[in-house]
């Protein structure tokens, strides 16, 4: 269900996942607009005033509302998509696929991030909180579990199941056009873009780009290879 073992390294899988997280990370610690960092400078604003758990919950609204969008035009845009698809050409799927995103996509979505802390001005513990939620749910949506059937039906009317986000990662491009969401699937209902999860095996990752999926350095120069 979750990829062919037999024609992958999992040590260069995995580093070269891992080690994409880490730029990623070091990016995020270092750019002026970082959530946390916009938080302290901005200062408390409509949000930081609220009660916490409607601050919380309209601040990860927000956040998730906008991370849907930002991923749609990764998929429309082709020249956001030559960044976004180091993604989708892991040939498996587990939570160290949820760290495998390109710098450059970062940069982009950062300030983004910071805009929406800009505009609600919440408390720094809140947006703290909200990261971390976001982050567990990357991990939990790639992460290489089966839950029961009827379980997965159940938390699918809300919540975005690793069955469900396994579609989006299909190497069918109908399919990875689809379940953009990071939480919820209220925004791929709403905007068409909701698709079932499948009873079989999915066959993931990019027709034609495996060769060198697990090459970091590889990854790191697909944006500009033709």
């Amino acid at each position: 269900m979750r990829g062919d073992h037999a024609s992958v390294s999992e040590w260069s899988r995995v580093s070269t996942n891992w080690g994409l997280g880490a730029v990623n990370f070091g990016l995020a610690a270092l750019l002026p607009l970082t959530t946390m960092l916009t938080a302290i400078w901005s200062g408390p604003g409509l949000l930081a005033s609220w009660p916490p758990l409607a601050s919380f919950i309209a601040l990860l609204a927000a956040r998730s509302f906008a991370a849907y969008w930002f991923h749609r035009s990764l998929h429309a845009s082709p020249l956001l998509w030559r960044m976004h698809k180091v993604h989708h050409t892991d040939t498996l799927i587990d939570c160290s696929t949820g760290l495998r995103n390109h710098p450059f996509e970062s940069l982009i979505a950062t300030p983004l991030a910071a805009a929406i802390v800009i505009a609600l001005g919440p408390s720094v513990g809140m947006v703290a909180a909200v990261n971390a939620v976001l982050l567990a749910a990357s991990f939990w949506h790639h992460a290489a579990i089966r839950l029961p059937p009827k379980v997965s039906r159940i938390l699918e009317w809300l919540l975005v199941t690793p069955r469900l986000h396994l579609v989006h990662h299909s190497q069918e491009r109908a399919k990875h056009d689809s379940n953009f969401g990071d939480i919820v699937v209220i925004w791929d209902r709403a905007f068409g873009s909701f698709a079932k999860p499948e009873s079989g095996s999915v066959a993931v990752g990019l027709k034609g780009e495996n060769q060198h999926a697990q090459s970091f350095l590889h990854q790191l120069a697909a944006p500009f290879r033709r």
